[in-house]
């Protein structure tokens, strides 16, 4: 998937974040680093309002991080979407069967 745009990464991190006992903590941390002053106060502002539910599993927490991202993901990820017709399987796809790390 192309990206002209990074906001687009902080999705994909969270896709492919583990779900253990720190993953809440580790969202926090990210949104609070987010690179935009905007998107770091809206969404821990959007949070108070709506928690993140406990998840029973990852893939729980993945159609969750779905959801949200076409909710809150902008105007740039609502285009792509239209045009070219991501799901959240092409998206859950495009890391399937990936190793996070190259070894050797």
């Amino acid at each position: 998937m192309e990206r002209d745009y990074l906001g687009g990464y902080f999705w994909d991190v969270l896709l492919i974040s583990e779900l253990n006992d720190d993953w809440y903590d580790f969202y926090f941390s990210l949104v609070k680093v987010l690179p935009c002053k905007k998107c770091r106060e809206e969404t821990l502002k959007y949070h108070t309002l709506s928690e993140v539910p406990k998840f029973k599993n990852q893939e729980e927490k993945n159609k969750y991080i779905w959801d949200l991202r076409l909710k809150r993901g902008g105007e740039n990820w609502r285009q792509d979407i239209e045009k070219k017709g991501y799901t959240y399987e092409s998206w859950i796809d495009q890391f399937k069967n990936k190793p996070f790390t190259r070894i050797g």
